[in-house]
């Protein structure tokens, strides 16, 4: 293995936050996860921001219920 190449494989090491411990076979299956994990987190901060801007329920149907309006000393409720 040249130097180029084991220092490209340390900084993928370090990157993934591994402390060099694993094996290849390990080193791989741990970057295979974290790709998956980063790929639902993803798709759930798209989710969310598609919920956000809709003001839908996860079904789709009624707008999500913001509460009772609480009464303040200050703002339109005020009395």
């Amino acid at each position: 293995m040249k130097d180029q190449e084991l220092k490209v494989l340390t900084d993928i090491r370090w990157a993934l936050g591994d402390n060099g411990k694993r094996m290849q076979s390990e080193l791989v299956e741990y970057a295979r996860q974290i790709k998956k994990d980063a790929d639902e987190v993803f798709r759930l901060r798209e989710r969310v921001r598609d919920l956000e801007a809709d003001k839908l329920d996860p079904n789709g149907q009624d707008p999500i219920p913001l509460g009772k309006p609480r009464k303040t000393r200050l703002g339109p409720n005020a009395k």
